[in-house]
């Protein structure tokens, strides 16, 4: 057979059976991030475009980062 235990064979599995479960939950973590992302971006695209919504777009992004929106205006 091979020169490695049982035990050593079965740790490998057992690591190579983590490995691909880890690898998975970060590519559903990254894949709902992204989704987020990108309907946030709807949302802002949506909002800049109509000006009775632009209001509620500088409330948003001052709420999400009040130093950003302070530098931008005059």
């Amino acid at each position: 057979m091979t020169d490695q235990p049982r035990g050593a064979i079965d740790w490998a599995r057992q690591q190579a059976a983590e490995r691909e479960t880890t690898t998975r939950v970060f590519a559903a973590l990254y894949q709902s991030a992204e989704d987020d992302v990108n309907r946030i971006i709807q949302l802002a695209e949506q909002w800049a475009s109509r000006p009775e919504r632009a209001d509620a777009l500088r409330e948003l992004t001052q709420a999400l980062r009040p130093d950003d929106i302070s530098r931008e205006q005059p």
